[in-house]
């Protein structure tokens, strides 16, 4: 589990957060909105899960979940990468 005490979110928007691109209220021009998308992609290649909870002004806490045994229908640092940028080009 990751906590803070930042900005924060509306709990309405949990699951868009984790969406390319969405930057939420007061992200300004700063940034870019690929930072939790990408972990999204990472914790869910490797079976796992992330989920989220945030209060706007009161901070947030992300919890990611992995399982403890290896996959061997996992896919590899190659098959990530080649997803990732597979999907930016098709945007």
């Amino acid at each position: 589990m990751i906590a803070d005490t930042g900005e924060g979110f509306d709990q309405a928007d949990a699951e868009r957060i984790f969406d390319r691109f969405h930057r939420g209220k007061g992200a300004g021009d700063r940034r870019f909105g690929l930072g939790l998308a990408l972990l999204r992609e990472v914790v869910t290649s490797h079976h796992g899960t992330i989920a989220a909870t945030g209060h706007p002004d009161r901070g947030a806490r992300f919890t990611v979940r992995l399982p403890t045994t290896r996959s061997s229908t996992g896919p590899g640092d190659a098959s990530l990468v080649k997803r990732l940028l597979g999907r930016s080009a098709a945007r």
